[in-house]
Parts: structure tokens; C-alpha cells; sequence
């Protein structure tokens, strides 16, 4: 999962502890306040066995805050947090039922060094098998992004991820779990969807990513919780 990063500052002085924190803690995945936590789900909700795909792909449209915790088990792989943004944009691939996925923003290590962070992949909802993927794009994490780019620029390479849905009876909500083998490295996905139920329009304001990440030379957990603005 390669970032395209360009360094902003050089570390600080200082212990690590000294770094403020974005809040998305391990603790605290995949949101970073109670206030923002779910009401608990009705007894339909609960009841409900079918993920509803069509609500929770629609509520990606549009902008999401998002705060990543980095941690990495290994001394020359860099912990830290980023916060940034990110948007969802119709895309033209899969018959138009596609998202184009944009990323941008900072990553603080815990030794203080800043680096800007840019990623891209293309979210798609097959409709005909109750899926959703995710695929990288030929240009993912290079270069900035070009605001006068049309999304239908962006060309689709090969599968990152496709998801498998199932029940978080935790919170009431839906998640998805999926894994990705680059080459020796082995990404093993959760999605956490915060929409309740199965009703149309219902929209969903809140979900994560966890990553966890195994190979020769990396060892990492990645949490992300994103806010629709």
C-alpha cells in the first residue's frame, strides 16, 4: 500500500512523546470521541442478514475528514499519525458504479519528521454480486493531484481488495474483511461500516479502516477513522 510522500520538516528535538496525537488511537479505532459513537441499533436493525451494499457505497460520495494511527513493529519502518482528507468521485469504470478514491495530507512520525502523503485507488460496487473492491489506479501515489483532472482520467490497474460482509454485532453496524498479497507481504483488511440496518437512504457518516500488515520487512497496524463533513 505505497504512499507517494515528499518531506516537509526535518524531525524535531525532543522525545516522541513531545508529538501531539491525531486521538486515533488503537483504543479509541475507529472513532476518536464517545460523541460520535453509534445509538444502539433496534432490534430490526440487529435482525437484518443481508449488508445493505447500495446504502453504505452511496454515502461514500462526497468529502471525509480522516485521522490514521501508523504503528509499526519494526525500528526502521516509522510510526506516527496522519490527517488529511479524502474523497469519493463518480468514476466511469465498472458501467459508472465506481468511486475514485483521493487521499491527501500529513503524516507526523513519532521522531517528528513531517512528510506530505498522497494515495489513490478506485472503490467499486458490483451490483450483480453484492460486492465491493478496491483496485489500484495506474497512477496511485504519484505525484499531486491535478484538480483540473477529470476522475475518468484515472485508469484502473488490478484488485487490491474485495470485500466480505458480515454483521458487527459490536456496534450494530456492517464490516468487511478482505487480504491482499504483495508479493512477500501479506495486507489483511477490515472495514468498519457504522450504517445500521438495512433501509434504504439511510446514510452512513462514519466508517474505518485497520490494516494489518506482515511481511520480511514490514510489520504494522493501520487504523483510520473517517468523519463525513
Amino acid at each position: 500500500m505505497p504512499y507517494m510522500l515528499t518531506p516537509v520538516t526535518t524531525p524535531l528535538e525532543g522525545p516522541s512523546s513531545s508529538i501531539p496525537s491525531t486521538g486515533a488511537t488503537p483504543t479509541t479505532f475507529p472513532f476518536t470521541s464517545a460523541t460520535e459513537s453509534l445509538t444502539p441499533p433496534s432490534e430490526t436493525s440487529m435482525t437484518s442478514t443481508t449488508a445493505p451494499l447500495g446504502t453504505i457505497f452511496a454515502s461514500l460520495a462526497g468529502t471525509w475528514t480522516m485521522h490514521r494511527r501508523l504503528t509499526s513493529n519494526l525500528p526502521y519502518y516509522p510510526s506516527g499519525n496522519f490527517t488529511g482528507t479524502a474523497t469519493f468521485t463518480p468514476h466511469s469504470s465498472f458501467s459508472g458504479s465506481s468511486y475514485l478514491y483521493h487521499e491527501t495530507g500529513e503524516f507526523l512520525t513519532d521522531t517528528g519528521l513531517v512528510l506530505r502523503a498522497n494515495q489513490r485507488y478506485i472503490y467499486v460496487h458490483d451490483t450483480a454480486n453484492e460486492k465491493i473492491s478496491i483496485w489500484f489506479t495506474k497512477s496511485e501515489g504519484k505525484g499531486s493531484f491535478d484538480a483540473v483532472t477529470a476522475p475518468e482520467d484515472e485508469e484502473i490497474d488490478y484488485l487490491y481488495m474485495e470485500l466480505e460482509m458480515e454483521r458487527n454485532e459490536a456496534v450494530g453496524g456492517w464490516k468487511g474483511v478482505g487480504d491482499h498479497l504483495c508479493e512477500l507481504d501479506l495486507y489483511s483488511g477490515l472495514y468498519d461500516f457504522r450504517v445500521q440496518g438495512n433501509r434504504d437512504g439511510e446514510e452512513m457518516r462514519r466508517f474505518g479502516i485497520q490494516y494489518r500488515v506482515k511481511g520480511p520487512e514490514k510489520d504494522y497496524l493501520s487504523e483510520t477513522a473517517f468523519v463525513k463533513r
